[in-house]
């Protein structure tokens, strides 16, 4: 009970406090208002149980909607952030995009996890097929992060990233097991055996989970103020430079593309596609393949709409940008 009161403090406290509101919010909660009014209006008029119904669900909907805005303002006030320029994003801002994507996938494989149905291959094949692809980006991250990016941090603050660094040595073995663990369960015909591999997938992971999520919070509070005070766009753009070599480009071949199908917010998705073109524009059109090659066209025209440099060649739009 204690475990679940501070989850659900810590959830309350992560939506007020951080940066998920948006005082554009409000033009949502004003019409919202205005046809709870209407609603309530047309019920005084008709007298029907409908009406009564209705008047009802939207009064709720508004009044909830009018308290969670009117909370979010208020903390945004009280931090003195209401009135605040929103911070601008940095090449190095393509490394949240990887937090975000841990963030958007633990909790979808803790529930894949837990539908998981021996009887059932399809299940086994999803949870397999996803977690595998997380494992795998999870192994890239932390493997430049200790190659490229934490070597400047140290140059900095000597000591600054022992504690992550720590935990990336913790994750890799862990990492390595459950990859294993993937393998016997795809190649096995043993259903005890199938079974043992899924249960200690599933206790592997909850563990992973957790840890990771304290992890990238870690890093975000201890680290990414390093970035903003002391490192200019230029030293970023040099740094992402050497992240993008420092993993081979058939890599970056597969992350990319999964990160883009698997990050829902389209702002956070074009951003990493920004800051990529920002450290490395001579690739403009070989980045423009490789979403070609696993996106739909639907998700295509939709991105350029954001970021037009990665036009197809052979789209009608196209512009030699460079």
């Amino acid at each position: 009970i204690r475990d679940r009161y501070q989850r659900r403090v810590r959830g309350l406290n992560n939506f007020y406090m951080e940066r998920h509101f948006h005082m554009n919010y409000w033009f949502f909660v004003f019409p919202t208002i205005l046809l709870a009014m209407m609603c309530v209006l047309y019920y005084d008029v008709v007298q029907t149980r409908g009406a009564h119904a209705m008047s009802i669900g939207f009064v709720a909907a508004a009044t909830w909607a009018y308290v969670v805005a009117m909370l979010s303002t208020l903390s945004y006030m009280a931090k003195r952030n209401m009135w605040a320029p929103v911070k601008k994003f940095y090449p190095l801002a393509f490394n949240k995009t990887f937090h975000y994507y841990f963030r958007t996938l633990v909790p979808k494989l803790n529930r894949l996890s837990t539908k998981v149905d021996l009887a059932s291959e399809n299940t086994v094949t999803n949870l397999c097929d996803t977690l595998e692809s997380f494992l795998l980006i999870l192994r890239d991250h932390s493997e430049y992060e200790e190659r490229v990016l934490f070597p400047v941090f140290r140059g900095y603050f000597p000591d600054v990233t022992n504690s992550a660094s720590e935990d990336h040595h913790r994750d890799a073995a862990t990492i390595q097991k459950m990859l294993d663990g993937i393998q016997t369960i795809r190649t096995t015909q043993d259903n005890s055996e199938k079974s043992a591999a899924v249960q200690m997938l599933q206790g592997e992971l909850g563990d992973l989970g957790k840890e990771l999520i304290t992890h990238i919070q870690w890093e975000e509070e201890n680290l990414e103020w390093i970035l903003r005070k002391y490192i200019n766009v230029d030293q970023q753009k040099e740094i992402l430079r050497e992240i993008i070599k420092s993993l081979p480009l058939t890599t970056w071949r597969k992350i990319i593309p999964h990160l883009m199908q698997n990050i829902a917010n389209p702002a956070k998705r074009n951003r990493m596609l920004k800051c990529f073109l920002w450290a490395m524009p001579e690739g403009v059109q070989m980045l423009s393949v490789w979403l070609q090659d696993a996106l739909s066209p639907y998700f295509i025209s939709r991105t350029i709409l954001y970021v037009p440099e990665l036009t197809p060649r052979n789209h009608w739009n196209y512009r030699p940008y460079l």
